[in-house]
């Protein structure tokens, strides 16, 4: 069961892959703030969505900006009211999460779909909103390159420039390799984003996290930052 830091479809099925246990990865949804763990879980067998425990948490989506609610089924930040917890009374609490609520399949609960990004984590590149999700949903179709990703934001000339920092998943055999592999994401990227990037290949291991228990993705050195 996997927590505490979003992840994508696309590193579940590279954990399936590249593991030889048998591993089912689940995605389980909590907040500190709220109970912990366990305010929302998948099922094991269908892993569509995270199953929201509706007899003691109600949910809403609102749009993060105008704090109106968003018509059902769309994507927005989620707000969670605890019906059950005592001493400390939760009402409205808005999580920063963006998400959007599903109808039930095997039970009579709503669904949470994927985190896709935080509120307050997207950036602006030139004009463009992006989410730290969507970059590692690229990165993790490379099978060359490991999970662990750096996103380097700079203005240099009076203009965004993004860089990617990833590792590869093995010592690469030689520096073509290299530049085959940041050419086909730089490509990806620009095709996904609609933002050119430049992409740096480190050897594995490199950009591992070592200081604390939240891993940081961006690194935003821009005057006047958007």
């Amino acid at each position: 069961m996997l927590g505490a830091e979003q992840w994508s479809e696309n590193f579940r099925n590279r954990i399936i892959t590249d593991f030889p246990y048998n591993i089912t990865p689940v995605n389980i949804y909590g907040l500190s703030e709220i109970m912990g763990p366990g305010v929302a879980c998948e099922n094991g067998e269908t892993l569509d969505g995270l199953t929201l425990w509706e007899d003691h948490f109600l949910a809403e989506i609102i749009d993060p900006k105008t704090l109106r609610p968003v018509p059902s089924g769309e994507l927005g930040e989620l707000v969670i009211t605890c019906l059950t917890k005592e001493a400390l009374p939760i009402v409205r609490y808005r999580t920063g999460d963006l998400t959007r609520l599903l109808p039930p399949t095997w039970s009579t609960f709503q669904r949470i779909d994927r985190i896709s990004g935080r509120a307050d984590d997207m950036f602006i590149v030139r004009g463009l909103n992006i989410f730290p999700s969507t970059i590692e949903e690229i990165i993790c179709q490379f099978p060359e390159l490991g999970t662990d990703y750096q996103i380097h934001l700079s203005r240099p000339m009076h203009l965004d420039e993004m860089e990617l920092h990833c590792e590869s998943s093995y010592p690469l055999a030689s520096a073509t390799s290299t530049n085959d592999i940041a050419d086909r994401l730089t490509k990806l990227v620009q095709m996904k984003t609609g933002v050119s990037s430049k992409v740096k290949i480190c050897a594995p291991g490199i950009l591992a996290n070592l200081g604390g228990s939240k891993v940081k993705r961006i690194f935003d050195s821009r005057m006047g930052k958007i």
